[in-house]
């Protein structure tokens, strides 16, 4: 079978739709002159520009979807690939048209997909779980890091910043996210980004997206040291702001992809969420949590919350205080 034009659905997360980006390698290493398609939430499509491995990115609104579901249905691609299958991903699956229509196994699943792939049974690396599905294509090339490509200037934006601002270097602190049950204490982010000022001369750098500033904002309230809030930034713009941090520190969110993606050491605290899932290969890339029974509970909410209190700021600045030494180099 000749394999020209591929499409690939990924609709959302943040997180989730960076880990798919090593699969556009793979697919251009196994057919060179393929061109790939990429369907991806308007939120993140910009942060794919750039990419020498995808074609084409097209934006899903999901507030208007029925414009991109035309523009696919008017294309005959020779592979569909959905890595998400929720309604939605299993509905543009549906609508486009190819002969071959891969998906994950799940219930239903035989309804909207020629093939069925079967995901990990246990914990696994996301990004290694989405090359399963390349083997469906014969390819059987490891998972690659992910990555972002920034240009120059993009990469530039923030250099003065940090020159400026920065002290012995920047520290990006992301204490958001959007389940509540992931997010460390207020109180700990601000205990750690003090002992990061005292200790080891950093400027920590919170950063933030739409609707969580004033949140940030309560943290560095709870400061006795001095800290930068970030500018407000596009998902690019916030890639070109951690590029400039010798390390990132934060909750199990999108924001430690976009880290990874360009670069950056991260250093993510996790409760509820399996650490093996979502942590970045490589020894620059570090998950710490409470030594707790619950511990991957996968809650969204918890009342308790005893894995995100137990573990102290004292604890957090030991590994990123070994990591800095080690890996950040020179930013």
């Amino acid at each position: 079978m000749e394999i020209k034009e591929i499409l690939v659905i990924q609709i959302k997360q943040v997180g989730d739709c960076i880990l798919t980006e090593p699969v556009f390698r793979a697919l251009k290493e196994k057919y060179p002159g393929c061109r790939t398609s990429f369907v991806v939430s308007s939120a993140f499509a910009g942060i794919f520009e750039n990419n020498p491995y995808i074609d084409e990115v097209i934006s899903y609104n999901f507030k208007k979807p029925f414009a991109e579901l035309l523009k696919i249905r008017k294309k005959k691609y020779d592979v569909v690939m959905d890595f998400l299958g929720n309604p939605r991903s299993r509905g543009l699956t549906l609508f486009a048209r190819s002969p071959l229509k891969l998906g994950f196994t799940k219930k239903g699943s035989a309804f909207f997909y020629t093939k069925t792939v079967p995901a990990s049974s246990g914990p696994e690396y996301v990004s290694d779980t989405k090359f399963r599905m390349l083997a469906a294509l014969g390819i059987s090339a490891s998972p690659r890091p992910i990555k972002i490509y920034l240009t120059d200037e993009e990469k530039k934006m923030f250099a003065d910043y940090s020159r400026e601002k920065g002290g012995a270097g920047l520290v990006a602190i992301s204490a958001t996210s959007r389940r509540p049950a992931r997010r460390w204490t207020k109180e700990h982010f601000a205990d750690l980004a003090d002992i990061l000022v005292r200790r080891c001369g950093l400027t920590p750098v919170f950063v933030w997206g739409p609707g969580e500033e004033d949140y940030v904002k309560s943290v560095m309230d709870m400061m006795k040291e001095k800290a930068l809030l970030a500018p407000p930034t596009k998902l690019r713009e916030l890639a070109a702001l951690l590029y400039n941090c010798r390390l990132l520190v934060g909750n199990d969110n999108g924001v430690r992809h976009l880290a990874a993606a360009v670069g950056t050491p991260t250093l993510v605290i996790t409760g509820p969420t399996f650490k093996e899932c979502w942590t970045p290969k490589g020894k620059e890339h570090r998950a710490i949590q409470a030594d707790v029974p619950c511990i991957a509970c996968s809650k969204r909410e918890c009342e308790s919350m005893i894995c995100m209190k137990d573990l102290k700021a004292e604890e957090v600045e030991k590994e990123a205080a070994d990591m800095l030494a080690k890996y950040s180099g020179g930013k």
